[in-house]
Parts: structure tokens; C-alpha cells; sequence
């Protein structure tokens, strides 16, 4: 069985490492993120591993190019993601109103511009291109409301 990352003892605050061989990792930094969640990893000498007497219980692999990593999870405020952030947000009270609201003001809009005037998709490549198409959409949205229910000279001046 290979060893765990629990078997490894690690200080986060110092941003050290010791293997289950008692040998130190070197810090390889924490801005990994895996699943929204940032991790440091160490990594292992090489030198390090090819003299270890537990090298075969640790590594997965056989040794190549580098020595064992392993990752440990950094702890704070920057582990929460933005869609727990927006599961936050929604499912307070005030965000069960202004969610429910959705269905009157937001949701017709994208639907008569995807099912009525047929864009499913847009033909355009690259943002600032996009962009303009997808404005050009909404200003004939918007002018065929002002046609429809407003008063389209009153809008123009």
C-alpha cells in the first residue's frame, strides 16, 4: 500500500514537508487548484527517493524524472468557489425574491431571442465580435417592445 498524504507531516504556517523517510520536501507552491479548492504541494529530492529503502511502499510509479509529490489543502476564505458563493446568495431570503422575479423579467427575453428570432447560437467568433452580436440582437429586441407596447416617437427624440 502506497503511503497517504496523512503519513506525511507537514507544517503549512513554515511551508515545510517531511516524508514518512524522515527527509525533507521542497515547497513547489500553493496555487494549485483542484475542484475550487486551492492545494500546496511539496515535492520530493530526487536524489532523495532514488536512495529511499521505502521507495517502492511510496511511489506509484517507478522513479523517472522526479520524486513523490503530495498536496495538502490550504485553509481559508479563498477555498469557496463562486458557484457556493451564488448557492449562498440565492438561497437567502432575499435572494428566494429576487430569483423568483427572474421569471417575468429575465427569462422572456433570452427566450424570444433563442426561440423566436431563432438564435441558438451565435455565428461569430471571438469576444468583442460576440459581443456586438449578441447587442445587436437585444437592440431588435428592444425595438420591437417600443413597436409593440411603447411609444416608439417619445423613445427617439
Amino acid at each position: 500500500m502506497k503511503f497517504p498524504a496523512s503519513d506525511f507531516i507537514v507544517n503549512k504556517e513554515a511551508k515545510a514537508c517531511i516524508c514518512p523517510n524522515g527527509q525533507e520536501m521542497m515547497y513547489h507552491g500553493d496555487h494549485f487548484e483542484i475542484n475550487n479548492k486551492r492545494y500546496m504541494r511539496f515535492k520530493s529530492y530526487l536524489k532523495n527517493c532514488r536512495a529511499c529503502p521505502l521507495q517502492s511502499d511510496c511511489m506509484k510509479r517507478p522513479l523517472k524524472e522526479h520524486g513523490r509529490q503530495v498536496s495538502f489543502a490550504v485553509e481559508g476564505e479563498d477555498n469557496v468557489s463562486y458557484l457556493d458563493l451564488m448557492k449562498r446568495k440565492i438561497d437567502s431570503e432575499q435572494g428566494r425574491k429576487n430569483y423568483s422575479r427572474r421569471m417575468w423579467t429575465i427569462e422572456p427575453v433570452f427566450g424570444n431571442i433563442t426561440s423566436n428570432k431563432g438564435t441558438n447560437k451565435l455565428s461569430l467568433r471571438g469576444k468583442a465580435k460576440v459581443t456586438c452580436q449578441w447587442m445587436m440582437h437585444c437592440i431588435v429586441h428592444n425595438i420591437e417592445k417600443l413597436w409593440r407596447y411603447g411609444d416608439i416617437e417619445s423613445a427617439m427624440r
